[in-house]
């Protein structure tokens, strides 16, 4: 009994593929019949097909004969991490019959055969966390190759590459199957079987052994350099810095090969301790003990004022101050008062003012009065301790002597008065004279002395007399100390 019959041979879903006739049509049988007796002939020999005007030798034994037209196999990952390889794309093909669409029925090259020699495989267990995942080309022939790898939780890397290799980055401990196929224009080959390799825990480093720093640094060497060995497995290092009494400092990972960190920082001045620990992917090594080492202390001490100081007389105008000198000091504060309203407040880079064990700054624009004046250093570590209070008197006369007749008076450090104050006190029975003379009313007594005449003469009793310049540059000047004298 004659029924419907077919000939299926699906590998792209078309059409084409399909050879269908119609049972109670007899011419259409007839050709079927004939088609089939010409494909079975060209199983034993080729026969030749036109196609568009064109004559085409089709050996279909060739079929049968390597390479085949192999079925495509795409894995896929089940929850459990298992892998099925499923047909694409149709788990009904035979694999009988070609696509007669396909170019490459005709064609001279071939599609890549399955890749080989895949590397690591075979379960090895594996440190590095970054592989190089390779695989060879038996045919030298393909274009790009699909690379899946699959990991402890699932598929971890699905890319096309055009080179027989790929660099794993940072894989956690645990085992790893892949898989690679290739392709060119003529068609894709088979996956390979699935490659196995683990990824298993590295042991632990060991403590590196500190070489420095250790002890005392150098006064102003504020950047300590931080040294250990090598340690063997060590991804990591971690320098941990506490500064003793206070706790944590400063903390620093340097990479490794490097065994060293020179300090991209000012430590302050003190008493510190510090540790270091190797590091891997799979976690820490034992700490090191711990290493002291100490800064110095970057803050000068109590000032020593040179001068001037002691209630010195000074002409006053330019006036030079003076003080000893502090290593650690890089920089110095100058404040000087004059009748206690300040004057001066300044500071001093150290390099600017000190020579040798002495710093010294000369300034200009002092008026005539009593003056203090104090200074202080500062260094890395802070401002150190003010000096004790330094005074002077600038525009003061002193009284050489007095006579029933005279008043003579040092006038070095007045030479620019123009106007002088008297003060003239009978001490017997308490009775003043107090006037004003211009300079120009006095006497040149030679050597930097001046003079005025009494006129009456002072009757005997005992005295005591004062003197104070004025000038108009200069301001009022403080009163000179009394000077004590008897007329008989």
């Amino acid at each position: 009994m004659l029924a419907s019959a077919s000939i299926r041979s699906e590998t792209d879903d078309q059409s084409d593929d399909l050879l269908s006739f119609d049972p109670e049509d007899l011419t259409e049988e007839a050709e079927a019949r004939n088609w089939l007796d010409k494909a079975k002939t060209s199983l034993e020999t080729p026969v030749q097909v036109t196609t568009n005007g064109f004559d085409h030798p089709v050996y279909l034994g060739a079929l049968f004969e390597p390479p085949y037209i192999d079925r495509t196999y795409l894995p896929s990952f089940l929850a459990d991490n298992e892998v099925v390889l499923n047909s694409f794309p149709d788990p009904t093909f035979s694999g009988l019959l070609p696509d007669f669409t396909q170019e490459n029925l005709f064609a001279d090259t071939l599609p890549p055969d399955d890749p080989g020699s895949m590397a690591p495989s075979g379960g090895a267990a594996l440190v590095d966390r970054t592989p190089l995942l390779t695989w060879s080309d038996p045919l030298l022939n393909a274009s790009w190759f699909q690379v899946v790898v699959s990991g402890p939780n699932g598929t971890i890397l699905n890319r096309w590459l055009e080179d027989a290799q790929v660099q794993m980055a940072h894989l956690g401990p645990g085992n790893y199957s892949w898989w690679v196929r290739s392709w060119n224009e003529h068609g894709y080959s088979g996956w390979s079987g699935a490659a196995k390799f683990s990824i298993v825990l590295s042991p632990p480093p060991s403590p590196p052994t500190v070489l420095g720093q250790i002890g005392q640094q150098p006064l102003g060497d504020r950047r300590p350099q931080f040294s250990w060995d090598a340690v063997d497995g060590a991804a990591w290092y971690r320098v941990w810095v506490s500064r003793v009494g206070k706790g944590f400092y400063v903390e620093r990972w340097v990479q490794a090969p490097a065994t060293d960190w020179p300090a991209d920082r000012d430590f302050a001045g003190g008493d510190y301790r510090w540790w270091i620990v190797a590091w891997n992917p799979d976690g820490y090594g034992p700490w090191s003990g711990g290493t002291d080492f100490a800064i110095p202390l970057l803050k000068p001490g109590k000032i020593v004022l040179n001068s001037p100081t002691g209630g010195m007389d000074l002409a006053g105008g330019n006036v030079t101050y003076e003080w000893e000198a502090d290593e650690r000091a890089t920089w110095y504060r100058l404040w000087s008062a004059k009748d206690g309203k300040a004057v001066v407040d300044r500071w001093y880079a150290a390099g600017d003012v000190v020579s040798g064990a002495t710093a010294s700054a000369d300034i200009g624009g002092h008026r005539w009065g009593k003056y203090t004046w104090y200074a202080c250093g500062w260094g890395a570590d802070g401002l150190g301790t003010w000096s004790d209070g330094g005074t002077f008197i600038c525009g003061r006369p002193t009284p050489l002597s007095g006579s029933a007749t005279a008043l003579v008076w040092d006038d070095t450090r007045t030479m620019t008065a123009d106007w002088y104050h008297f003060w003239l006190q009978n001490t017997d029975n308490g009775a003043a004279t107090s006037f004003w003379l211009q300079r120009g009313n006095t006497t040149d007594a030679g050597g930097g002395q001046r003079s005025i005449v009494i006129n009456p003469q002072l009757t005997p009793a005992n005295y005591t007399w004062y003197i104070r310049a004025w000038s108009s540059t200069a301001g009022m000047g403080p009163w000179s100390d009394g000077y004590p004298f008897t007329v008989l």
